[in-house]
């Protein structure tokens, strides 16, 4: 194990994906209540190599049970 952090905040999150990025951080993608009344929404985590957060972002989502995958890509750029 690398490191050991946790991204939590109110409600209930769990992680289902992470991938290194190219810049040696981590992109990490699940699902949270902490930001809605008692509705899922899907979240993106990007954290640097040693796990410090960069950023995240939440998005609005409709259905109860999902797995949500984040995927690196082969295109250049992006």
């Amino acid at each position: 194990m690398l490191w050991y952090k946790t991204f939590g905040w109110l409600g209930n999150d769990l992680a289902s994906s992470v991938q290194q990025t190219q810049d040696g951080g981590y992109i990490i993608a699940g699902t949270t209540e902490s930001y809605s009344r008692g509705d899922r929404q899907v979240y993106l985590i990007k954290t640097d190599g040693d796990g410090n957060l960069l950023w995240h972002k939440t998005f609005g989502w409709k259905y109860e049970e999902t797995e949500i995958l984040v995927k690196r890509s082969t295109s250049p750029g992006r």
